[in-house]
């Protein structure tokens, strides 16, 4: 059986903005880059093979970061994987976003900011 490995790019400077990221791209931090070099140790003996990213910059550094020493892994880049495009809430306060949503979504508000303080993103 096949076993899929889930990683996120590294914290990145709209995010430390606390600013819709989407499709504007955003470089890593210095922690963004520590945090995928360590994912990438805590990962070095998973026998990877095969990496798809999204075509971000942030996805892509953080790829070569994760995978860093392991040139045998094959990547593809997926155009499917980009993030969503958030429009005129592009690299806009998240709150402004957030404030947007329909009160049916309050839920959804609340837990997007609990996950995303938990994932330590947004801090």
């Amino acid at each position: 059986m096949a076993t899929l490995h889930l990683v996120r790019h590294g914290r990145t400077v709209l995010n430390e903005q606390h600013r819709t990221q989407g499709r504007a791209d955003s470089p890593l931090t210095p922690q963004g880059r520590q945090g995928a070099l360590a994912v990438g140790a805590y990962l070095r003996e998973v026998p990877f093979v095969h990496a798809y990213t999204s075509p971000q910059g942030r996805v892509l550094e953080t790829t070569d970061l994760l995978l860093a020493g392991r040139e045998d892994v094959p990547r593809t880049v997926l155009s499917g994987l980009r993030e969503y495009d958030y429009g005129v809430y592009e690299a806009g306060p998240d709150e402004v976003m957030l404030a947007a949503l329909p009160a049916a979504l309050e839920g959804a508000r609340r837990a997007w900011k609990v996950t995303h303080k938990a994932a330590g993103t947004h801090s």
